[in-house]
């Protein structure tokens, strides 16, 4: 009786040979692409590494012989040539006074007190409801020319529609500037200007130090890896992947340590709404962030203070839906394929928010009454 099986087939339990070359081929490209990984990873991460060390920011203490502009003659102006050291204790730095220029290809003017636009009066004249900003790069207007920042906007839009007093809008916004930064300002400048109403501008890294006033980290320490942190860290850009601007990182100088985290955004909330208090000024807190998240984060911050909390979130989406833009990362609403920062479009469309908030809140009527009275009794 013949068998059924073939005289060519392999007995059970061992390979065929004919698949071994298959298998080999397998082993053999999982293989390379295992080192064709390693070796793209070396290159990158030595790459990110030569990336930074080369863009490493100018530290405070490199800036401190400096009192006055200088215009680059072989680059760009960057921001470490328009700020100088503070001497008032929590400010740390502040613009240069009396500097024009182009920053970030806007023209860009900073008056005799340093702060950004035209000369303010120290004296306030009568019937003027005077605006202070406090703010970072985006109340500053990074990336905009000089009449576009929101609160540039605002003030306009106030003397367009609300003409019986003047409007006068003072922005001692600075770039990287944190919000325990922005309450010394008010403090130790801010006052002298005599304001009527407050508008802190809070966007999420406010809780932060400014990358240039960390510690310096070497970039060739080998002891963590530059690649895993671009992939996995925090998301920022490669020249701040060894900047964590975190409370609990050990780059944050003792001396700085209070300013950052929830509880320096905390401590500095509570020291601007005393201010307010004291002084007799409006105080209005605007997030500016494009995330609910993070404002509803601050609200929980804000709220036990006492501190009201507006978003511009909603209008700006409002006002991109009519215009038919689908993101705040729209070219429209950013001043540059590699810089988020809000575009003239944007700063307009938070103007008009604030502009809406102090209406729908009735704090315009009540300002104009507060100074006509004022001006009434002085005279």
């Amino acid at each position: 009786m013949k068998s059924n099986r073939s005289e060519h087939s392999v007995p059970s339990g061992r390979s065929n040979p004919s698949q071994r070359p298959s298998i080999n081929t397998g082993l053999a490209r999982l293989g390379l692409f295992v080192l064709s990984t390693l070796l793209c990873s070396v290159v990158l991460e030595v790459g990110l590494r030569v990336w930074f060390a080369w863009h490493q920011e100018a530290g405070l203490e490199q800036l401190s012989g400096q009192t006055m502009f200088v215009e680059p003659v072989d680059r760009e102006v960057g921001l470490g040539d328009i700020v100088r050291p503070s001497a008032r204790p929590g400010v740390v730095y502040e613009l240069i006074p009396s500097v024009s220029t182009t920053f970030k290809g806007k023209h860009l003017r900073t008056n005799s007190e340093g702060y950004r636009g035209a000369p303010s009066v120290e004296h306030k004249p009568e019937r003027t409801v005077r605006i202070m900003g406090l703010g970072d790069s985006v109340m500053f207007g990074w990336g905009v020319h000089d009449d576009e920042p929101y609160l540039e906007r605002l003030v306009e839009a106030l003397n367009e529609k609300y003409s019986d007093v003047n409007w006068e809008g003072i922005n001692t916004a600075v770039p990287g500037y944190n919000t325990a930064m922005e309450a010394s300002t008010l403090e130790s400048r801010g006052l002298k200007i005599d304001p009527d109403l407050v508008i802190v501008g809070y966007v999420g890294n406010d809780m932060f130090l400014p990358n240039f006033l960390l510690e310096s980290r070497d970039p060739w320490r080998f002891s963590e890896s530059a690649l895993i942190q671009f992939l996995f860290g925090r998301s920022r850009p490669a020249a701040q992947l060894f900047n964590w601007p975190y409370k609990g990182s050990h780059l944050v100088p003792d001396s700085y340590r209070y300013m950052v985290g929830v509880e320096g955004v905390r401590i500095a909330m509570n020291r601007i709404n005393e201010l307010s208090r004291r002084n007799g000024f409006e105080l209005l807190l605007m997030s500016v962030t494009h995330r609910r998240d993070r404002v509803e984060a601050l609200r929980l911050i804000t709220e036990p203070i006492g501190i009201p909390l507006f978003s511009a979130l909603n209008h700006t989406n409002r006002s991109m839906s009519e215009r038919g833009i689908e993101s705040v990362r729209s070219p429209e609403m950013v001043v540059g394929p590699q810089d988020k920062h809000p575009s003239a479009l944007r700063h307009a469309m938070i103007a008009e928010a604030v502009l809406e908030y102090l209406e729908r809140t009735g704090q315009i009527r009540q300002l104009m009454t507060r100074v006509v009275n004022r001006s009434s009794t002085a005279n």
